[in-house]
Protein backbone atom coordinates (compact mmCIF):
# COMPACT_ATOMS: atom_id res chain seq x y z
CA UNK A 1 0.00 0.00 0.00
CA UNK A 2 2.75 2.17 0.88
CA UNK A 3 4.43 1.41 -2.61
CA UNK A 4 1.33 2.59 -4.22
CA UNK A 5 0.73 5.69 -2.60
CA UNK A 6 4.54 6.73 -2.99
CA UNK A 7 4.31 5.74 -7.26
CA UNK A 8 1.28 8.12 -7.20
CA UNK A 9 2.86 10.97 -5.49
CA UNK A 10 5.89 10.93 -7.70
CA UNK A 11 3.32 10.70 -10.56
CA UNK A 12 1.61 13.60 -9.37
CA UNK A 13 5.18 15.52 -8.42
CA UNK A 14 5.98 15.19 -12.33
CA UNK A 15 2.67 16.21 -13.49
CA UNK A 16 2.79 19.53 -11.74
CA UNK A 17 6.77 19.91 -12.26
CA UNK A 18 5.86 19.19 -16.31
CA UNK A 19 2.68 21.79 -16.20
CA UNK A 20 5.25 24.66 -14.91
CA UNK A 21 7.83 23.72 -16.82
CA UNK A 22 4.83 24.59 -20.20
CA UNK A 23 3.72 26.92 -18.92
CA UNK A 24 7.19 28.54 -18.17
CA UNK A 25 8.17 27.68 -21.73
CA UNK A 26 5.12 29.19 -23.37
CA UNK A 27 5.46 31.98 -22.04
CA UNK A 28 6.97 34.54 -24.35
CA UNK A 29 9.70 36.81 -22.51
CA UNK A 30 9.14 40.61 -22.84
CA UNK A 31 11.10 42.00 -26.31
CA UNK A 32 14.23 44.58 -25.60
CA UNK A 33 12.71 46.83 -28.02
CA UNK A 34 9.24 47.73 -28.22
CA UNK A 35 7.80 48.71 -32.06
CA UNK A 36 7.74 52.40 -30.48
CA UNK A 37 11.35 52.57 -29.94
CA UNK A 38 11.72 51.13 -33.40
CA UNK A 39 9.89 53.45 -35.26
CA UNK A 40 12.42 56.27 -33.15
CA UNK A 41 15.18 54.78 -34.49
CA UNK A 42 13.79 54.38 -38.29
CA UNK A 43 12.76 57.96 -38.38
CA UNK A 44 15.91 59.52 -37.49
CA UNK A 45 17.41 61.28 -40.27
CA UNK A 46 20.47 60.42 -41.64
CA UNK A 47 21.65 63.72 -42.49
CA UNK A 48 22.10 65.31 -39.10
CA UNK A 49 23.95 64.08 -36.56
CA UNK A 50 22.37 61.42 -34.83
CA UNK A 51 20.75 61.68 -31.14
CA UNK A 52 21.61 57.75 -31.07
CA UNK A 53 25.30 58.46 -32.18
CA UNK A 54 25.95 58.10 -28.80
CA UNK A 55 24.89 54.20 -27.98
CA UNK A 56 26.38 50.88 -29.18
CA UNK A 57 23.72 48.52 -30.78
CA UNK A 58 24.19 44.86 -29.86
CA UNK A 59 23.62 41.91 -31.94
CA UNK A 60 24.00 37.88 -32.88
CA UNK A 61 26.87 36.96 -35.15
CA UNK A 62 27.67 34.11 -36.74
CA UNK A 63 29.94 31.02 -34.76
CA UNK A 64 27.94 32.38 -31.51
CA UNK A 65 29.91 35.47 -31.51
CA UNK A 66 28.11 39.29 -30.52
CA UNK A 67 28.26 42.16 -32.65
CA UNK A 68 29.29 45.70 -31.33
CA UNK A 69 27.58 48.51 -34.00
CA UNK A 70 27.12 51.83 -34.12
CA UNK A 71 23.70 53.54 -34.94
CA UNK A 72 24.88 54.18 -38.61
CA UNK A 73 25.96 50.86 -39.14
CA UNK A 74 22.63 49.49 -38.55
CA UNK A 75 21.20 50.89 -42.24
CA UNK A 76 24.68 49.77 -43.86
CA UNK A 77 23.40 46.10 -42.39
CA UNK A 78 20.05 46.22 -43.78
CA UNK A 79 21.01 47.94 -47.03
CA UNK A 80 23.82 44.87 -47.59
CA UNK A 81 22.24 41.77 -46.25
CA UNK A 82 18.85 42.27 -45.04
CA UNK A 83 17.09 45.06 -47.82
CA UNK A 84 13.78 42.43 -48.33
CA UNK A 85 12.73 43.37 -45.58
CA UNK A 86 11.00 46.38 -43.99
CA UNK A 87 13.41 48.24 -42.23
CA UNK A 88 11.56 48.52 -39.44
CA UNK A 89 11.09 44.71 -39.14
CA UNK A 90 14.87 44.36 -39.46
CA UNK A 91 15.46 46.60 -36.64
CA UNK A 92 13.26 44.85 -34.39
CA UNK A 93 14.30 41.50 -35.43
CA UNK A 94 18.04 41.94 -35.16
CA UNK A 95 17.72 44.18 -32.03
CA UNK A 96 15.71 41.78 -30.05
CA UNK A 97 18.10 38.73 -30.95
CA UNK A 98 16.01 37.42 -33.52
CA UNK A 99 18.09 37.24 -36.76
CA UNK A 100 22.10 36.59 -36.71
CA UNK A 101 23.86 38.76 -39.18
CA UNK A 102 27.60 37.88 -41.03
CA UNK A 103 29.92 40.93 -41.24
CA UNK A 104 33.43 42.36 -40.86
CA UNK A 105 35.41 40.59 -38.20
CA UNK A 106 36.29 43.87 -36.23
CA UNK A 107 32.73 44.06 -34.83
CA UNK A 108 32.68 40.10 -33.42
CA UNK A 109 33.32 39.41 -30.01
CA UNK A 110 32.80 36.70 -27.76
CA UNK A 111 31.02 36.84 -24.63
CA UNK A 112 33.77 36.77 -21.37
CA UNK A 113 32.99 33.94 -19.18
CA UNK A 114 33.87 35.48 -15.69
CA UNK A 115 31.21 38.41 -16.78
CA UNK A 116 28.89 35.67 -17.98
CA UNK A 117 29.45 33.74 -15.49
CA UNK A 118 28.61 36.56 -12.63
CA UNK A 119 25.70 37.50 -14.36
CA UNK A 120 24.06 34.06 -14.46
CA UNK A 121 24.91 33.17 -10.73
CA UNK A 122 22.55 36.27 -9.10
CA UNK A 123 19.58 38.50 -10.28
CA UNK A 124 19.90 41.34 -12.77
CA UNK A 125 19.97 44.23 -9.90
CA UNK A 126 22.98 42.21 -7.72
CA UNK A 127 24.48 42.21 -10.80
CA UNK A 128 24.28 45.91 -11.73
CA UNK A 129 25.22 46.70 -8.35
CA UNK A 130 28.52 44.36 -8.58
CA UNK A 131 30.11 46.67 -11.46
CA UNK A 132 28.30 49.80 -10.81
CA UNK A 133 27.03 52.92 -8.60
CA UNK A 134 24.01 54.57 -8.69
CA UNK A 135 23.76 58.14 -7.64
CA UNK A 136 20.78 60.54 -6.53
CA UNK A 137 19.01 60.61 -9.78
CA UNK A 138 18.58 56.32 -10.32
CA UNK A 139 21.80 56.77 -12.97
CA UNK A 140 24.44 54.31 -12.71
CA UNK A 141 28.33 54.53 -13.31
CA UNK A 142 30.62 51.96 -14.27
CA UNK A 143 32.68 51.33 -10.94
CA UNK A 144 35.13 48.10 -11.75
CA UNK A 145 37.93 48.70 -13.83
CA UNK A 146 37.12 45.84 -17.04
CA UNK A 147 39.38 44.57 -20.07
CA UNK A 148 37.46 45.47 -23.62
CA UNK A 149 36.64 41.41 -23.73
CA UNK A 150 34.67 42.40 -20.55
CA UNK A 151 33.38 45.72 -21.03
CA UNK A 152 31.86 44.53 -24.49
CA UNK A 153 30.31 41.55 -22.66
CA UNK A 154 29.12 43.63 -19.78
CA UNK A 155 27.66 46.31 -22.40
CA UNK A 156 25.72 43.55 -24.05
CA UNK A 157 24.39 41.61 -21.75
CA UNK A 158 23.28 45.28 -20.06
CA UNK A 159 21.52 45.71 -23.56
CA UNK A 160 19.37 42.59 -23.68
CA UNK A 161 18.27 43.88 -20.83
CA UNK A 162 17.52 47.36 -21.99
CA UNK A 163 20.32 49.69 -21.36
CA UNK A 164 22.71 51.17 -22.64
CA UNK A 165 26.45 51.82 -21.57
CA UNK A 166 28.25 54.98 -22.78
CA UNK A 167 31.75 56.87 -22.31
CA UNK A 168 31.95 60.09 -21.30
CA UNK A 169 34.51 61.36 -22.54
CA UNK A 170 34.64 64.73 -20.21
CA UNK A 171 35.02 62.81 -16.44
CA UNK A 172 36.26 59.55 -18.37
CA UNK A 173 33.92 57.45 -16.45
CA UNK A 174 31.34 54.55 -18.25
CA UNK A 175 27.66 55.19 -17.70
CA UNK A 176 24.51 53.01 -17.58
CA UNK A 177 21.19 54.71 -18.98
CA UNK A 178 18.55 52.59 -18.81
CA UNK A 179 16.17 52.58 -22.42
CA UNK A 180 13.37 54.00 -21.40
CA UNK A 181 15.73 57.69 -20.74
CA UNK A 182 16.70 57.41 -24.05
CA UNK A 183 13.84 56.57 -26.39
CA UNK A 184 10.95 58.50 -25.00
CA UNK A 185 7.62 56.71 -25.94
CA UNK A 186 4.17 57.43 -24.73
Amino acid sequence: MEAKKLKDLIKFSVLILASIGILCCSLKSKPIFENCEINLLAQDDSIVPSQYSFYYFFCKGINNNAVKLQYKELKEVYQSQFNNLDYNDFLLKLLNQEITIDIGNRYYFQLDNSVCSKYESCDFDTFLSYYCKSNENGRYQLTKSLSQSELNTFSFLLFTNGYFVTFDDYLGVYRVSFKENIFCCE
